[in-house]
């Protein structure tokens, strides 16, 4: 299955099927410091990866000066407004303009989500994956041994920065921030 170089301009590396035609090679980069090329066998059947859908998210971001804007908008609030005897009513309507308040300063923007995409996975890490791959298609060592080594930091720092994130859910005071924690390591999404 294999008819590209895989070492140098030689063909080392072999692939043998039963099925005849059934995948495709195609040469990749080096794995780390190996000297051998990669190889990604593609099935001439359409994968799960490619027929399974991306989801398509739509988060809340905030535009610059919309936190000062937050502020603005809490501090000419006249919170007696809100007071009720019942617990439960007065907890509601504050709930309820807080998130009105934040619904007027944040922006919706959408996002991919793809279904094979790790959670550290960022616009760094994207950007240094092309830069290494346009390296390597380029055909100069130097540019693409540069190029691995800074995927291999960005990768190393974005896993680091998630660790990070994820102990700080973990470790806070805060309950929902510790029920956020476990969502992203168990990937569980509940139905509220």
């Amino acid at each position: 299955m294999v008819k590209c170089a895989t070492r140098g301009a030689n063909t080392l590396d072999k692939v043998y099927s039963n099925i005849k035609l059934g995948y495709r090679a195609r040469p990749l980069p080096h794995l780390g410091q190996s000297d051998h090329m990669s190889l990604l066998l593609i099935p001439a059947y359409a994968s799960l990866r490619k027929t399974a859908p991306t989801i398509t998210k739509s988060v809340k971001i905030l535009p610059d000066g919309a936190s000062q804007q937050l502020q603005d908008c809490f501090d000419r609030t006249n919170w007696d407004i809100f007071e009720h005897p019942d617990l439960e009513v007065f907890t509601d309507s504050v709930l309820c303009y807080i998130k009105n308040c934040m619904d007027t300063v944040t922006v919706d923007k959408r996002i991919r989500v793809y279904p094979n995409q790790n959670p550290w996975m960022n616009r760094e890490v994207q950007r240094l994956l092309r830069e290494r791959n346009t390296a390597f298609r380029s055909g100069n060592r130097t540019l693409y041994s540069t190029a691995r080594a800074n995927l291999k930091r960005g990768i190393r720092e974005a896993k680091s920065d998630y660790r990070r994130r994820i102990e700080d859910h973990l470790n806070s005071n805060n309950s929902r921030q510790v029920c956020q924690g476990v969502r992203h390591l168990t990937n569980y999404r509940a139905n509220l």
